[in-house]
């Protein structure tokens, strides 16, 4: 059987966490054991109706919301991350179990986030009992 080698791959996922997303990413290979990886995650309210649409939230989320009070305020958190690494993959002779597909790697990247609070704002106030 003949092996097939890609040297490109283009992927797309979710990211569940705190603030759920959208991602993309490109791999290059180099050659067998290096690799360029660049990705772009998209989260907050532009990518909000897609979680809908795939019925991952309920209907009644607010995704681009990262905290909504009884009261109505809300804060709501738009991000859009950029990253590039450079990955080497450790030789699969020196590798084995778990351990497959182990790499070190190094890059950088550019996050760029918005806040938006919307209510009332907060007053301090303290009651003295005699």
């Amino acid at each position: 059987m003949e092996e097939i080698f890609e040297n490109r791959g283009l992927g797309l996922g979710l990211s569940f966490s705190g603030l759920n997303g959208i991602v993309t990413y490109y791999d290059y290979n180099l050659d067998d054991n290096q690799q360029l990886h660049y990705s772009l995650e998209l989260t907050g309210q532009q990518v909000g109706n897609s979680f809908k649409a795939l019925r991952l939230t309920e209907e009644s989320t607010d995704m681009q919301s990262i905290s909504k009070s009884g009261s109505g305020n809300s804060l709501e958190i738009d991000r859009i991350l950029v990253s590039g690494t450079y990955r080497w993959f450790v030789d699969e002779s020196l590798v084995w179990g778990i351990s497959e597909g182990l790499f070190y790697g190094a890059g950088g990247g550019f996050g760029y986030s918005t806040l938006k609070y919307q209510g009332e704002r907060y007053k301090y106030g303290s009651q003295h009992i005699r």
